[in-house]
């Protein structure tokens, strides 16, 4: 073997491990790309909320109703077959009312209301509002949710304008006007470091703003 071939086999040994390592990073790097450009949208969503606005909100009246007619979703596994699934659901829901959804765990309400807010979109069946179909992303603004694996940030994002009185007046139902502050000028809260039920209650305000 000549004095070359070992330079060249040496070099390609103390190569081979930072090369493996790039190659690993590049699926990271896309989907870091991927989660910035949700968190821009999230930031600076003028042009979906331009689009959404333009169109008349189809709940805002008192005899509105949500529907929905023959829904199935089933999850897909990693081989493509069907996994756990849901429906047939057929429902419909009347402006002012409430419905609880009850069911023990994995029996899929959480995918029932992830379908319902337009989240997860159905293998067949269709969703009507007062008896049209909806533009998927006009549907989506139309719910504000906690689910139980939310996140708090303590500044809001997304709502250009934010009545300084609402806030306060629903942090005081909340019983939380003692526990932090909203900060106008920042469009944030002082304090999120509370407990569980207090986070979600906070969670609950943040959501009720965004209605």
């Amino acid at each position: 073997m000549g004095e070359t071939t070992l330079e060249i086999l040496v070099i390609a040994i103390y190569t081979w491990t930072p090369v493996l390592i790039i190659v690993g990073t590049l699926s990271d790097i896309e989907k870091g790309t991927d989660a910035l450009d949700e968190l821009r949208k999230l930031v600076h969503p003028e042009s979906d909320q331009d689009s959404v606005q333009s169109v008349h909100n189809p709940l805002s009246k008192h005899n509105s109703e949500l529907k929905l007619e023959n829904i199935h979703f089933a999850y897909e596994r990693s081989n493509g077959e069907s996994g756990f699934s849901v429906g047939p659901v057929n429902l419909t829901l009347k402006a002012g009312e409430t419905l609880f959804v009850i069911g023990g765990n994995g029996s899929g309400k959480t995918t029932l209301m992830k379908i319902l807010t337009g989240l997860y979109q159905p293998t067949s069946g269709l969703i009507r509002i007062n008896g049209k179909s909806t533009d998927l992303t006009y549907h989506r603004h139309l719910f504000s949710t906690v689910f139980s694996d939310f996140h708090l940030f303590d500044t809001i994002y997304g709502l250009d304008t934010i009545d300084n009185e609402i806030v306060n007046k629903l942090l005081k139902q909340m019983n939380l006007e003692h526990k932090t502050r909203w900060i106008p000028e920042e469009k944030r809260f002082d304090n999120t470091r509370l407990s569980s039920g207090q986070v979600k209650r906070l969670a609950l305000v943040v959501s009720l703003l965004e209605d």
